[in-house]
């Protein structure tokens, strides 16, 4: 069994002991949880207290299948089925039934209602990070809905089209949100971005926590939401570090139209000759007015712009409606950006999560290959921009890093005629290398063999066929086909990935002729995220693609 637990008690004398417990998802490094409570009786006084056993329950069983796709986009999106959909600028297409509870820990601050019947935390919902309130009576479950702008009050605002439709402004229905704390009146302090918006910070007041989906009553719109004011807004530069928040003020101006990243959601379906369910994208479009000296204009007034193509680490992690200020960079100097969501990925049920393992640089290769050639088909809905945005599908290029350095290798190797060019940090090149050199030996055996191949009471090294399942998995055994100018990035203090890794990739490519470039920073682990040395290795991904791209 995995356990996490947190511990929340109500503030009656009937106290619970609430916590997240598993039996699946040790062997991928986290998957879906369920929800556990037991009471705990407080009663010292009488010679008594303490756990009541017998009174556990289980009150969210953790979600196996792949979610149930709910309702359908309009004419501008779509759920799939003959290459998937757009999302229309309205949110994501996948509108999926609860996925079960993607939640590593509970808040750390009391996070109950003040009379002790429900639960409320932030969970990974497909790839939006949403708020919701489990009963503690019977484990039902409700999305929070609301939308922190700035509106006339934070009760009434009648626009339903303004709402929607807010021009420039197309990612506010993917926006994701996380829970702050609770105040002691059982208010909440939230904060919410888009991929396109660093984070707001508002308050959620306690009678719209508690009320319910068909519920008009304090604001809600016709579409379920509840407007609420914000109360501190971060800068783009802001985000990335140490900041210094500003009040919100009447003052206060928010970026749109032609200066503003845009943002939707694609859905792929597997290619022609391969199974597999559907996986989402995220597609960032450059702003119109961005300066690249890479775009190029076609007689049609059609501004072709390049294509960065994101897989995300983990593997068993998820690329979530969030800002990302690094992505945003890339995104504000003309380069449109596709964070991909493949099988492995969180948020999408326990099946979708291992059935990656033992798959790995097959699977996850076909769904990105599928969402990259469904951004390269994407087609901008109505839009009031003079000048419409085409992906260029000559100048495709692929950034990554641990598992999605990995998949750049595999992507570039396995796909040259797509992948033109590759920037990649602390890669995975040769699991059969890395196998005893590593912190997280488990993770080249069941990745690369399958949930159930590694034996948690005895560490050994791979026997000599396990070796050679782990070359053909790996990168390297599709070197001879690179021709991607690739960038390379390692920390010498990473326990996680050996910088060996990518010093053998770097080797292997310079000898076949192959341009490329090693960074090595010798004080950085895994994340290379000193401020000095992120500064340096993120302007260095910039100068490459501008140079090869």
């Amino acid at each position: 069994t995995t356990t996490t637990t947190t511990t929340t008690v109500s503030s009656s004398s009937d106290c619970k002991l609430i916590y997240l417990c598993n039996t699946q998802g040790f062997d991928t490094h986290g998957g879906c949880m369920g929800l556990h409570v037991m009471d705990w009786e407080n009663n010292i006084a009488a010679g008594g207290g303490g756990l009541l056993i017998q009174s556990r329950r289980e009150l969210v069983k953790p979600v196996i299948d792949f979610p149930n796709i709910v309702g359908e986009e309009d004419a501008d999106g779509g759920t799939g089925g003959d290459g998937g959909g757009t999302g229309g600028g309205v949110g994501m297409n996948m509108n999926l039934e609860f996925p079960g509870l993607f939640v590593d820990q509970l808040p750390n601050h009391p996070c109950t209602s003040p009379d002790g019947t429900y639960l409320y935390t932030t969970t990974q919902w497909g790839c939006r990070r949403r708020i919701i309130r489990i009963s503690l009576e019977d484990g039902s479950i409700a999305p929070i809905q609301f939308d922190i702008r700035d509106c006339p009050t934070s009760s009434s605002h009648d626009d339903d089209d303004d709402y929607d439709d807010d021009e420039g402004d197309n990612g506010r229905k993917m926006a994701s949100q996380t829970l702050l704390c609770l105040t002691d009146n059982g208010d909440a302090i939230v904060s919410q971005s888009t991929p396109n918006s660093p984070p707001t910070i508002g308050l959620v007041p306690s009678r719209v926590l508690m009320m319910a989906e068909d519920d008009d009553d304090g604001g809600r719109k016709a579409g379920g939401v509840v407007l609420v004011n914000p109360l501190i807004k971060f800068g783009a530069i802001a985000a990335t570090s140490v900041f210094a928040p500003s009040p919100v003020s009447s003052s206060t101006t928010t970026t749109k139209g032609n200066d503003r990243i845009q943002c939707f959601g694609i859905v792929a379906s597997p290619q022609e000759g391969k199974d597999g369910p559907d996986v989402e994208g995220i597609l960032l479009l450059p702003p119109p007015d961005s300066n690249n000296d890479n775009d190029n204009d076609d007689a049609n007034n059609t501004k072709k712009i390049p294509l960065l193509v994101i897989p995300h680490g983990g593997p068993h992690s998820c690329s979530t409606t969030t800002f990302i200020p690094s992505y945003a960079f890339l995104c504000k100097q003309g380069y449109a950006i596709l964070h991909t969501n493949f099988r492995g990925s969180t948020g999408y049920g326990q099946s979708f999560v291992e059935s990656l393992a033992g798959n790995i640089g097959r699977s996850d290769v076909d769904d990105v290959v599928a969402l990259t050639q469904r951004a390269l088909t994407f087609q901008q809905p109505h839009s009031h921009l003079q000048q419409q945005q085409q992906l260029d599908a000559n100048r495709v290029g692929v950034c990554g890093g641990s598992h999605g350095g990995f998949l750049a290798g595999h992507l570039i190797g396995q796909h040259p005629e797509l992948f033109k060019v590759a920037a990649m940090r602390n890669m995975v090149s040769n699991i059969a290398g890395m196998v005893t050199h590593t912190d997280i030996p488990d993770w080249c055996y069941v990745e690369g063999m399958g949930v159930g191949s590694y034996d948690w009471k005895e560490f050994r090294g791979p026997k000599k066929d396990e070796l050679r399942l782990m070359w053909d998995k790996s990168p390297i055994a599709h070197i001879d086909k690179v021709t991607a100018p690739t960038l390379i990035a390692i920390g010498m203090a990473d326990k996680r990935v050996p910088p060996s890794q990518g010093i053998e990739y770097y080797h292997a490519l310079t000898s076949k002729g192959v341009k490329t470039k090693l960074l090595i920073y010798e004080k950085d682990d895994h994340a290379i995220d000193r401020v000095v040395s992120e500064a340096d290795h993120w302007l260095n991904i910039k100068r490459w693609f501008d140079e090869h791209m």
